[in-house]
């Protein structure tokens, strides 16, 4: 058979099923110790009381039991370098979730080393979770999915797909081999469905599986199928062909659902390497169904440019996208080039400068500083601004303030409202322009400060944790003036304090204070611009308003002009109105 297989360019392959072999068979009758005759047969269907109980002709192999396994593991690696020597090609392992891994991993393993082109498929379909998991690493070439079962809508089928390409390559069977009539020559609605499934098979896996009665479905001298059917099958399957071998094999593709299961339409992007695709299939029979491409581009994102192998031009954001009753449909997928922007030779070194600490959205302020914020005098200005840095490192924010003639900047330090929020005021003491603005670094007596405490609550305080913050107050204390003499004082407190005590010392909110005060710090983030603020009297705040018409101010035989306002304007005034 092998021989005569080879003669056709086909290879021979064999169904494998090394966990169960016949009761009355030469192995389970010759082997005792390597079997257990089953008292049911496995995976076969309930008992039904209407009929003779079954009775299991089947043994089942020992493979929990260690000696037992392994001598069934020389067993088959035996017949499997048999059965290579005489031509088959490779392996349908049936029911692999009943053989451990060690034993499948040894058996490739064997039959590889004895011919390294011999292949392994694993029976997948209706396999759980846990029992595909089981089988990853085990050396299998392939895994077979679900389709015949497959409604295609329920989005089981992609986590499947995930699941089986961590097993191998992706085979997708027509049929089940063993199993199913052919179906009936007048059949149309499963001929075309069959049409559809091979179809979306070739668009998606990596192989067919081509079960007899699948081919039988569509040839007219094996069930009076129309002549032209047959015709039109075999062009499908050479075109399915085809489309898999003119995939290079790679890396498993990344599948992802455009549209949902909910849409009319199932687009799915296959981002292959070599093939990048989108894959449109009908769900249904037996309706044209029409989608407006643009859903289908914005899902795509990178991969927006989509076109049949036939097409012109790619598909536009108003076009429509008709499908015939279950009909399949590849549009090869490509990214446009990305915008390259002209950038500074130096754009890496200016980006490694830039400040760690990211300043924004201060307020109040009138269009960037553009314009001046309006206040009166006496008010305090509440301001608020977003400070924010990469880490965890606790950040320090001040505000800076000064009236416009000033020299000097006054200063404050802002408090942490959340969410990256800081605020904090500032008093307005004299009549006209005034500016603010905000620096903020990262405070690292603080953060070391906060460490402290939750490494300590949390019992896993170091000797090296308290030697670094001791470090940082010993470095601050070489600053000048006052702010440097208190922090030589608490440096010497830490270096004459035991070891158990220097902690309590580092925690003491006076030493925090002592430690802002020195103002030793990195290189502050400022805001990009000074946001003026207009400090005017308070009579600016509000106005009483007389309005008149000039005309209404003359007499029977003129009009009312200006002068006329003019003379007019004391008794305005003396009934309170400024404007």
């Amino acid at each position: 058979l092998a021989a005569a297989c080879a003669e056709h360019g086909l290879a021979l392959w064999l169904d494998f099923a090394p966990d169960v072999c016949a009761a009355s068979g030469t192995d389970a009758r010759a082997r005792p110790a390597l079997y257990d005759v089953l008292s049911a047969i496995p995976d076969a269907e309930p008992p039904d009381p209407r009929r003779p109980p079954q009775r299991s002709r089947a043994a089942s192999a020992r493979f929990a039991d260690v000696q037992a396994a392994a001598d069934l593991g020389a067993l088959w690696r035996e017949r499997l370098r048999g059965w290579i020597d005489v031509g088959v090609g490779g392996f349908r392992c049936v029911a692999p979730q009943r053989v451990p891994a060690p034993i499948w991993r040894a058996l490739i393993a064997a039959a590889r080393e004895h011919a390294g082109a011999v292949r392994f498929g694993a029976w997948t379909p209706g396999l759980t979770p846990a029992e595909l998991a089981a089988l990853e690493g085990c050396g299998f070439d392939s895994a077979y999915s679900s389709l015949p079962w497959w409604d295609f809508r329920a989005d089981w089928w992609l986590e499947e797909d995930e699941r089986l390409r961590r097993v191998g390559t992706v085979c997708a069977p027509l049929g089940a081999p063993d199993a199913g009539p052919v179906i009936a020559p007048d059949d149309a609605e499963h001929r075309h469905d069959l049409r559809r499934r091979l179809a979306f098979a070739a668009a998606v896996a990596d192989a067919l599986l081509m079960p007899w009665r699948c081919v039988a479905t569509a040839l007219a001298d094996d069930t009076g199928a129309p002549a032209e059917d047959a015709a039109a099958w075999r062009a499908d399957v050479a075109a399915a062909n085809a489309a898999i071998a003119a995939r290079a094999a790679g890396a498993a593709p990344r599948v992802r659902d455009l549209l949902g299961a909910n849409a009319p339409l199932l687009a799915w992007l296959l981002e292959d390497a070599a093939a990048p695709r989108v894959v449109l299939a009908n769900r249904d029979l037996d309706r044209v169904v029409v989608v407006p491409a643009a859903p289908i581009l914005r899902a795509a994102a990178a991969f927006a440019r989509l076109a049949a192998p036939d097409a012109a031009a790619p598909l536009g954001p108003d076009a429509l996208v008709a499908l015939e009753p279950g009909e399949v449909r590849v549009l090869a997928a490509a990214a446009d080039e990305p915008v390259l922007a002209a950038i500074g030779d130096d754009a890496l070194g200016a980006a490694a400068r830039a400040p760690r600490v990211a300043l924004a959205n201060p307020s109040p302020c009138v269009d960037d500083g553009r314009y001046a914020v309006k206040r009166t005098l006496g008010e305090r200005v509440h301001v608020e601004v977003d400070a924010f840095a990469d880490g965890h490192d606790v950040l320090a924010v001040e505000l800076l303030w000064r009236a416009a003639d000033a020299k000097t900047w006054s200063r404050t330090r802002m408090r942490e409202l959340g969410n990256d929020r800081w605020a904090a005021e500032f008093p307005l003491e004299r009549l006209g322009r005034h500016e603010y603005t905000v620096q903020a670094w990262r405070d690292g007596f603080a953060t070391a400060r906060r460490d402290l405490e939750k490494k300590r609550a949390a019992g896993v305080l170091q000797p090296l944790d308290v030697d670094d913050a001791c470090r940082l107050v010993a470095d601050a204390a070489r600053a000048r003036g006052a702010a440097g003499a208190a922090l030589r004082a608490w440096s010497e407190r830490l270096a004459a304090a035991a070891a158990d005590e220097r902690v309590g010392v580092l925690l003491d909110p006076a030493l925090g204070a002592a430690m802002a005060a020195a103002g030793a710090h990195e290189p502050a983030s400022e805001l990009t611009f000074k946001v003026p603020v207009e400090c005017e009297r308070l009579a600016a705040r509000y106005a009483s308003w007389y309005e008149l018409f000039p005309r209404s101010l003359g007499t029977r035989e003129r009009h009312g002009t200006f002068d006329d306002v003019i003379a007019r304007l004391p008794a305005i005034r003396d009934m309170g109105f400024d404007v």
